[in-house]
């Protein structure tokens, strides 16, 4: 295990080569700590557990690229709820099994990059992005989703893509009733856009303005 919890470091660089074996666990905790410079796990890295970066301020990018996870804890394979990420988010062809990529509420200044993931989480989330705040786009382009990718309430400044994308949900769960394999309720893509919607003006005479028809109510 990886015990980091509310560390202050530049940068936090795991090789493939490590063994990282802590199953229904966090295998690796950087809870309310603070990366400098970012999080990279190299790309073939295999772990049992999670990866939980609950709270935390990293100043770069989180690279999990190509990574495998399973056995996670109850938390989800990786949990970085409430964070502040201050650069790009890359899961390209992330592997999971079992357990939700969770960054619920968190500031993510860069894009979310999901393309070529396969996710697997039957009774319940895959990803969960409720209430984040993203400024760039969110990929999900040629993703395998098992479960669940719920987006709701999430502010997507940028592209929301799913080009490609197989998103299925064949259990019924007590937390997923109806199967949703994709829920984006009030979710706010393209939010630099503004819509303007108002009614036609018409002559009031008792007014002696021109004002917005309404219509009768009662």
């Amino acid at each position: 295990k990886i015990e980091l919890e509310g560390c202050d470091i530049a940068l936090l660089s795991v090789s493939a080569s490590v063994q990282l074996r802590a199953p229904g666990l966090d295998a690796i905790r950087l809870s309310t700590g603070r990366l400098r410079s970012g999080l990279f796990l190299a790309p073939g890295l295999n772990v049992q557990g999670s990866l939980r970066f609950t709270g935390a301020e990293i100043g770069g990018n989180v690279a999990l690229a190509e990574t495998t996870w399973s056995h996670p804890s109850k938390h989800g394979s990786v949990t970085g709820q409430g964070s502040l990420v201050r650069g790009e988010v890359s899961l390209q062809g992330m592997v999971t099994h079992g357990g939700a990529v969770n960054l619920r509420g968190s500031v993510l200044r860069g894009t979310v990059n999901f393309a070529g993931a396969v996710l697997d989480n039957p009774t319940w989330l895959t990803v969960d992005l409720h209430q984040a705040d993203v400024v760039g786009s969110v990929i999900l382009d040629d993703v395998t989703s098992t479960g669940c990718v719920l987006l709701s309430r999430a502010r997507i400044a940028g592209e929301l893509s799913l080009d490609g994308a197989g998103l299925t949900c064949s259990l019924s769960s007590f937390l997923n009733p109806a199967k949703q394999a994709l829920n984006a309720a009030f979710g706010t893509d393209h939010a630099n856009r503004f819509f303007l919607f108002h009614r036609d003006r018409q002559w009031n005479l008792r007014e002696q303005a021109w004002i917005g028809w309404e219509r009768k109510r009662g």
